[in-house]
């Protein structure tokens, strides 16, 4: 369930089980460019059997200073997040790479199944992950986390 690019958009009702992240938004990417905003995503259940369940960030056009913003998760369900790689651990992964700021993310009404395999529950972070970024990000803020 990729989002690039992209505004104004909403989808619920989704069952995902992946191999990789269940849910992701990017801006530029794979032809498409741009920021993204106003994303919201509800009554998911997301089984990501490596990577994250949720992961924002890391992909942009650094020339362009994106910004991702204005994303709600609400009623989400996370089974199971077994993932080995350090990198790559976390339900909520907010890894901003390529000079992207993300602000304003809501995740509310979340609950998730007991972490196993030292997984983690949140990694959010400015970073440079040298296999998917040319740069840093510019920051997150605004981050809310409610039960």
């Amino acid at each position: 369930m990729n989002v690039f690019a992209s505004s104004n958009v909403t989808y619920e009702h989704v069952f995902c089980r992946t191999s990789d992240d269940c849910s992701t938004i990017y801006c530029t990417r794979k032809g498409y460019r741009g920021s993204c905003r106003h994303i919201r995503v509800s009554d998911a259940v997301y089984w990501a059997d490596v990577a994250h369940p949720i992961m924002i960030g890391l992909h942009g056009d650094i020339d362009r200073g994106e910004t991702i913003e204005h994303v709600v998760y609400d009623n989400i369900d996370i089974l199971e997040n077994p993932e080995p790689q350090i990198d790559y651990k976390g339900c909520f992964g907010i890894n901003n790479g390529d000079n992207i700021l993300v602000s304003d993310v809501t995740f509310q009404n979340i609950r998730i199944e007991a972490l196993r395999d030292g997984g983690m529950l949140f990694n959010l972070r400015v970073c440079w992950n040298r296999k998917y970024c040319h740069a840093p990000g510019r920051g997150i803020r605004d981050v809310t986390f409610r039960r």
